[in-house]
């Protein structure tokens, strides 16, 4: 499942590895950034990604590259509707948005 973003002459692309389970510790991403007017050697992703959740619970980047998200508590929540990975201040973009949704609105 991937999701892209595109934005200030810089694509974003993120595709989940993980199974999407429902108590879940540990969720990997492969991240790629692709431009061809910005450097991006500069931008470190385990400082700029985090995970956000429906409920508005975040967590840290623990790796990058393959980008891991590690909790000691369940990363996804029975009533977790999406999450998304937040990758903040590159290429002059705030906030860029990856959202996977976990279950249909209903």
């Amino acid at each position: 499942m991937a999701q892209r973003n595109e934005t200030n002459a810089v694509t974003i692309e993120a595709v989940l590895q993980s199974k999407l389970t429902v108590g879940s510790k540990e969720l990997i991403f492969n991240v790629t950034m692709d431009t061809h007017s910005v450097d991006l050697d500069a931008y470190d992703l385990i400082n700029l990604a985090t995970l956000r959740d429906s409920q508005g619970r975040q967590f840290k980047a623990t790796s990058s590259g393959t980008l891991g998200i590690k909790s000691d508590q369940s990363l996804l929540q029975p009533d977790t509707k999406y999450i998304e990975i937040v990758i903040r201040d590159v290429a002059n973009v705030p906030e860029r948005v990856l959202r996977w949704e976990l279950r249909a609105a209903g």
